[in-house]
């Protein structure tokens, strides 16, 4: 990585040749900002590591160290937004790109068995985190690209889960499953109002402490025809259930379909010897423009309507 100066320097240098790319630090936007082009974040994966910070660390408990990864999706927007704003300030409207993204716990066998470790990776609630993180990138209007940590494997949150010759669907695997449909489609403007649905969360090394995170977090999107509408639901707490009411302004006459991922546990993941423990179910669906709903703990619920 290069300061500011040098990276102003090199930059001038490099106009004059095509497809060089230069980086610098994103704290740096604000003196760099009249010669970036786009710009990369690396800050999307948490928590990486399972303890506590300080001299003497300690695990906490397997739930803390969830709900301080989710909380950690809230501290991902505020800086996403951060970067966006202090670039426009700078004239530069440029794309912003994700260099990775998952929830990932690493392993250090200093402080715990590797085993226990990496086994959170495949987690429902790690595939959930996955869901907010893309549900924050889609509400930013600069962030044009991301990359998720694993697609195959047995050592991280990979779509495709191995063991031995047996392969399976993580899911991950369906939470990418499910926004990758929208990938064409317009995002429109949601209002939530958590009310007394929040939560706090406790520091981890890499990942600070949070407070008032919303339980729920949302986002729609439509087909540029105007005819296919999508709202997805992602309750980010581990235990507690939400009663909420949805209000739509969706035109009379659209019927469609509700999916729900979620598991026996927050902490469920499929495995050779059962695959389809987490998988989507999905039901008709044809409600009113305003309707209640109950999300369930340590889940995804999206709805989906198609005008006729």
């Amino acid at each position: 990585m290069i300061g500011p100066e040098e990276f102003i320097d090199l930059a001038k240098a490099l106009r004059a040749v095509p497809s060089i790319t230069a980086n610098t630090g994103s704290g740096s936007a604000a003196l760099a900002g009249p010669y970036i082009d786009g710009m990369s974040l690396h800050n999307a994966y948490a928590p990486l590591y399972g303890y506590t910070p300080g001299p003497n660390p300690v695990v906490p408990r397997d739930d803390e160290l969830y709900l301080a990864m989710m909380g950690a999706t809230k501290s991902f927007e505020r800086s996403l937004g951060v970067v966006r704003d202090e670039l426009a300030r700078n004239g530069r409207t440029v794309p912003i790109f994700i260099t990775e993204y998952d929830g990932v716990f690493f392993p250090d066998k200093a402080i715990e068995d590797p085993v226990k470790t990496v086994a959170r990776n495949s987690t429902l609630d790690c595939a959930l985190y996955n869901a907010s993180i893309l549900q924050v990138m889609m509400r930013n209007d600069r962030a044009c690209g991301a990359h998720h940590m694993s697609l195959a494997g047995s050592g991280r949150g990979s779509l495709v889960g191995v063991e031995g010759g047996v392969r399976f669907r993580n899911p991950h695997f369906y939470v990418h499953q499910e926004y990758a449909k929208e990938a064409d489609h317009i995002v429109v403007k949601t209002a939530l109002d958590p009310e007394t649905a929040v939560f706090n969360s406790i520091a981890v090394r890499e990942t600070p402490a949070q407070t008032a995170v919303p339980m729920l977090d949302v986002v729609a999107t439509r087909d540029p025809a105007g005819k296919q509408f999508a709202l997805f639901i992602v309750n980010r707490h581990l235990f507690i259930s939400v009663d909420t009411t949805l209000t739509t302004n969706l035109p009379a006459g659209a019927t469609g379909t509700r999916i729900k991922l979620t598991g026996p546990n927050h902490d469920s993941r499929n495995d050779a010897e059962n695959p389809n423990r987490v998988v989507p179910q999905t039901t008709p669906w044809s409600g009113d423009a305003s309707f209640s709903a109950q999300l369930p703990p340590h889940s995804l619920t999206i709805y989906r309507w198609t005008l006729p």
